[in-house]
């Protein structure tokens, strides 16, 4: 878990908007070896950050509203083979990823 803080400024110079942040990371990864000559490897990922704005902000929101937090999830998923003989080797991977996003807005 991950907290941070940002001032940051806005297309106006005398305004600045309040960031904070909030993270959580996991991750897990197994690697099975079947012989010395063949390895393979598979890791999964999650993680999920909020944003909390004060302020200005420059996120789209509907008229009439100010952002209030964005809520950004990821996930992501991979697989490595790995093969050698003699002085060969041979490397096929895959690898998917996929983020979901949530605005949350306060009524003006």
């Amino acid at each position: 878990m991950d907290d941070s803080e940002a001032h940051s400024p806005t297309n106006n110079p005398f305004s600045l908007v309040d960031i904070f942040l909030r993270e959580q990371v996991i991750s897990v990864s197994e690697t099975h070896v079947f012989s010395s000559n063949l390895l393979n490897k598979a890791t999964f990922g999650f993680s999920r950050g909020r944003f909390y704005f004060n302020g200005g902000s420059t996120v789209v929101c509907p008229a009439g509203s100010t952002p209030a937090s964005l809520l950004v999830r990821s996930w992501s998923v991979g697989e490595r083979a790995q093969w050698r003989f003699a002085d060969h080797k041979w490397r096929h991977e895959r690898w998917k990823q996929s983020q979901c996003y949530t605005q949350s807005v306060h009524r003006v």
